[in-house]
């Protein structure tokens, strides 16, 4: 063998041994190489300079983007050390969080939807066999859902008023079983307060009124009369109360009187129709129309001086509620966010003593907790989600996974220990059945933020799995373990986000709540575990989840419980089965 391939193993090229100085390269001549100096510089009395070389490291880019990577985490543990604490946050650091705002907006178009996943997802979406546009069977379903349109006819509106009046009690007695940002809606708006809003059936009562006239029944009342129909336990008590949508139908009848008031009493209102139209009936878009035309009156409304500390209370909440709900609803659907910015603030942590009451101190710490965790998302829905990220790899991933993963940690760990929840699978099936309805929307919250945010380097894994179907596996590329652990982080928390909605249902009477935008996180959940179950060589990374189709059937179970008629829920159940059951066709067991 030649003596220029001794140290080529593959023989086809020979090795590159010497570079040429300066002075040969600009002159465009050959160069023996010769240091210091080579012939044809010393031939012609030429000064003869070399470039330095570098070092292989210094070439590496597997060393360079770890480098990269840990000069960002430095910066971030820095910047956290150095910064100063709040005035008046004491010396316990895990007593407040401050709630960054910067770059809090939902970008304007992403691709981390739950259902987008069929679609784009290797092995799912040509597992479809249903005649479905991917990117516009939700809307479609949402136009063709008659559900809500049917009038209401006269005998449907009256009902005995001793009942209506008891299950309004009951609603302000028992808050904690709505969700936390519809009772910080109820509580901050006089037009929903139990005074006002009772004060015409308590008079009604004393005159000896016995039946109630829907039709005569004030905008505000029909919409608390809504949820309160919604939390009244099933079985007899209920039968005495129209149905929800009866008492929904008549307030869209006045819906569009709303145009015409004042701004004080249009925003609360609205806010609390864009609740009911996502937790009540999962119509998104009519929620997400409605809040962006309300907007402009929230601006107006923010832009109002006074030193009323009540007024300016009201201005914080609805901008923070237009915020979270129209951020929830623009994850999983296409579309422009309003310019809505927010305060900055520090979440507070209360007292153990606080922590197990109800006041004002713990619903504002769960409420700023939400919102910080929202906050989180949609960062990691402009950092990892844009059209400019779409085939970003997992080292270039890195570093936004690290700096999110420290702040999510740092959140949970300022948790009050009485809040806190499991992080595991093993843990959550032990703990499942004491989470309160407080804890489960916190919890959902940070599955959702570690699913997606984890979820980029697992679609990345998957697809190069696909790439090198026909690779012998000696061969294949090996990933780094900070890549399988981010894997295994993902799957862990799409099991939990479906275990953590399954758990609601303890018994055959529970009707637990679920918004549109919880039920298409679900979505998410169901099509990735789908995706990872279709790859045989992926299996050993996630043992811990246990049996994947016993995730798949209690997320079929709850989209199938959900306690409305909704056209796309079904077309969405009916898609998911449909790619289960081909993918069982196909796939080896």
């Amino acid at each position: 063998m030649p003596a220029e391939h001794a140290s080529n193993p593959h023989g086809s090229k020979r090795l590159k041994t010497d570079l040429a100085c300066d002075t040969c390269r600009r002159r465009k001549q050959r160069c023996d190489g010769k240091r210091p100096s080579c012939a044809q510089c010393e031939l012609a009395g030429f000064s003869c300079s070399y470039r330095p070389t570098p070092t292989s490291f210094e070439t590496d880019a597997s060393v360079l983007a770890r480098l990269a990577q840990a000069e960002v985490r430095i910066e971030v543990l820095e910047r956290e050390l150095l910064s100063p604490p709040e005035a008046g946050t004491g010396p316990d650091v895990h007593n407040s969080l401050l709630l960054s705002t910067d770059d809090s907006r939902i970008p304007d178009l992403h691709t981390a939807a739950g259902h987008k996943i069929l679609q784009y997802w290797p092995r799912l979406r040509v597992k479809l066999t249903l005649d479905l546009e991917l990117f516009t069977f939700l809307k479609a379903a949402d136009h063709e859902d008659t559900f809500l349109t049917g009038l209401v006819l006269g005998a449907e509106q009256e009902f005995p008023l001793v009942p209506a009046i008891q299950a309004l009690e009951n609603l302000y007695e028992n808050q904690f079983e709505l969700p936390l940002s519809l009772v910080d809606l109820l509580k901050v708006s006089p037009y929903f307060s139990k005074e006002h809003v009772l004060k015409s059936f308590y008079e009604a009562r004393q005159v000896h009124q016995t039946i109630l006239n829907l039709r005569e029944c004030s905008l505000e009342s029909l919409l608390v009369q809504t949820i309160a129909v919604r939390i009244t336990r099933t079985g007899s008590a209920q039968l005495a109360h129209p149905t929800l949508e009866i008492y929904f139908k008549l307030a869209l009848e006045s819906f569009w009187k709303l145009h015409s008031e004042s701004d004080k009493y249009a925003i609360p209102l609205t806010l609390c129709f864009a609740h009911i139209l996502l937790y009540f009936f999962a119509r998104p878009f009519n929620a997400l129309g409605i809040l962006q035309a309300l907007k402009p009156a929230i601006d107006r409304f923010d832009r109002r001086r006074s030193g009323d500390e009540f007024l300016e209370e009201q201005k914080e909440v609805y901008n923070r509620l237009h915020y979270l709900l129209e951020s929830d609803i623009l994850t999983e659907l296409d579309g422009v966010p309003s310019a809505t910015s927010l305060r900055p603030s520090s979440i507070s942590r209360p007292t153990p003593s606080e922590v197990s009451s109800t006041n004002n101190s713990t619903h504002e710490y769960l409420i700023q907790s939400q919102l910080f965790l929202r906050i989180i998302l949609n960062k990691v829905l402009g950092s990892l989600y844009t059209a400019n990220e779409a085939y970003i790899t997992p080292e270039e991933a890195g570093p936004v996974i690290s700096s999110l993963s420290i702040k999510l940690d740092t959140w949970y760990q300022s948790l009050p220990l009485e809040m806190q929840f499991s992080r595991n699978i093993s843990s959550f099936n032990l703990t499942s059945r004491s989470m309160s309805l407080r804890i489960r929307e916190l919890a959902l919250r940070y599955y959702a933020c570690h699913f997606i945010l984890h979820r980029v380097v697992l679609y990345r894994v998957v697809y190069e799995d696909m790439e090198e179907a026909a690779t012998p596996r000696s061969t294949r590329k090996e990933f780094e373990p900070w890549v399988l652990e981010t894997c295994r982080s993902c799957t862990e928390n799409a099991g939990l986000i479906i275990l953590a909605q399954h758990a609601q249902y303890k018994s055959a009477d529970d009707v637990p709540y679920h918004s549109w935008c919880e039920l298409q996180l679900l979505v998410g959940a169901y099509a990735v575990l789908l995706q990872v179950q279709s790859v045989p060589a992926l299996a050993p990374m996630f043992r811990d989840l246990g049996e994947i189709d016993s995730l798949l059937d209690a997320a079929e179970m709850v989209l199938r419980s959900v306690p409305f008629t909704s056209l796309s829920t079904w077309r969405t159940l009916d898609a998911l089965t449909n790619v289960r059951y081909n993918l069982t066709l196909q796939t080896p067991r």
